[in-house]
């Protein structure tokens, strides 16, 4: 049992907790705590950024008030790494991280953690945290991946040390000689990160994939990235989201998180929900511009092509092929695999099961008349006068439906 141990901090990292608990012991030399803390073992992994059975070990010596659970969802980056889990598989972890069972997952060691990781901190919240707690405390959104901010402040984040720090070896507060926050350069992609980051971070655990469909692949979709294969697979255009990117928030970053080029099997996976590590997911959620609760949604938003061939199908004209896959920015051949994919019959001239024309109605006018009708044929994006005619005919028939049946079952 140990004699004493600091309480958390709200939104501080459960390394630092560590780190003011040796501090606060008087011992000179990290081995002396390390022995304290793990009942005489000399060594063990209390650097490590995601939750492992050190936490265990330590939390079993405290009195009750100390909830490990609480302590994993609430001082360590567990909800966001876990995060494009299933709720299953999440519970399940966490049960397991809390009888001392669990291991990391070997993503993260790709991303963040490991025995150099960097260590971040904010100067104005280390000021604060002095002034308020006479010592500050490392906070777990800061040394998330994408975060180079402080959400509270929106000043840039300041590395503790040149050098590498092997965490799993000793305890390590924050510098106390705090120095001037940088602001000038942190611009908005740099705070979009840090928010979503956050969101990841922070909101209930229950939050993930959704079963039947993506809303981040969809809204990426409707934007013009949705790309239509051989065999009617829609997949996303690596190459252009890829550059897009860069544009957007630099190509160093994008070049860090999605490697060298392009991947389309990335993509497909994202799509699908089969990758694990959050950070691809984010900075594209940031270039789609939604909200954590949009991706999330059980709500599926729907698919901006569909509606708008439907809508055409509404109509009642028949389009020409090539007119209509011109409207929707398709290929003519494509115009079957969408109506395939969306069960919808095709209602385009030359397609399968339209009935062929039957008779023809001539109407006279005059040059205005023409004029005027050809030029609001072309404003609704008609292909043809006698298409938009058509549609207002049909519209008028439908208006006044009741009427029209009356005066044919008459004759």
């Amino acid at each position: 049992m140990l004699l004493f141990f600091p309480m958390p901090y709200s939104g501080e990292w459960w390394y630092s907790v560590l780190c003011r608990y040796h501090v606060k012991s008087g011992n000179e030399k990290f081995q002396t705590t390390i022995r304290e803390l793990f009942q005489g073992r000399p060594r063990a992994m209390i650097g490590a950024f995601f939750p492992n059975n050190t936490m265990h070990q330590i939390v079993s010596q405290l009195p009750a008030s100390f909830d490990l659970r609480n302590l994993i969802l609430e001082h360590t980056p567990f909800r966001y790494y876990m995060r494009m889990y299933s709720l299953q598989e999440k519970v399940d972890f966490l049960d397991a991280l809390c009888k001392g069972e669990a291991t990391t997952p070997t993503y993260i060691w790709k991303t963040a953690g490991g025995k150099n990781q960097p260590l971040r901190y904010c100067p104005l919240c280390a000021e604060e945290e002095v002034k308020r707690y006479g010592e500050s405390c490392w906070h777990t959104l800061h040394q998330l991946p994408l975060v180079a901010v402080c959400d509270i402040h929106h000043c840039r984040l300041l590395n503790a040390s040149s050098e590498a720090l092997r965490l799993n070896e000793g305890f390590y507060p924050v510098p106390l000689n705090v120095t001037q926050a940088e602001c000038v350069d942190v611009d908005s992609a740099e705070m979009l990160l840090t928010e979503i980051s956050r969101e990841y971070l922070t909101v209930d655990l229950s939050v993930g994939p959704t079963q039947k469909h993506n809303n981040l692949a969809q809204v990426l979709m409707n934007k013009g990235y949705g790309v239509l294969k051989k065999g009617g697979v829609i997949s996303l255009d690596a190459e252009k989201l890829y550059t897009d990117l860069q544009e957007f928030y630099g190509a160093e970053l994008v070049k860090r998180i999605f490697g060298e080029e392009a991947s389309v099997y990335t993509l497909n996976r994202i799509v699908k929900w089969n990758l694990s590590s959050p950070e691809r997911y984010i900075m594209l959620q940031g270039l789609a511009g939604l909200t954590t609760e949009t991706v999330f949604s059980e709500s599926a938003i729907p698919d901006r092509m569909r509606v708008r061939l439907e809508e055409y199908q509404s109509t009642g004209v028949q389009y020409g092929r090539k007119q209509l896959a011109g409207q929707l920015g398709v290929k003519p051949h494509q115009l079957d695999i969408l109506a395939r994919n969306y069960g919808i019959e095709p209602f385009w001239k030359g397609a399968r099961g339209n009935q062929p024309k039957t008779g023809m109605l001539k109407l006279y006018l005059t040059e205005e008349e023409l004029r005027t009708i050809r030029n609001r044929a072309k404003e609704m994006g008609f292909p043809h006068t006698s298409d938009y005619v058509k549609f207002c005919i049909r519209q008028q028939m439908d208006a006044n439906k009741s009427t029209w049946k009356e005066s044919t079952d008459d004759e």
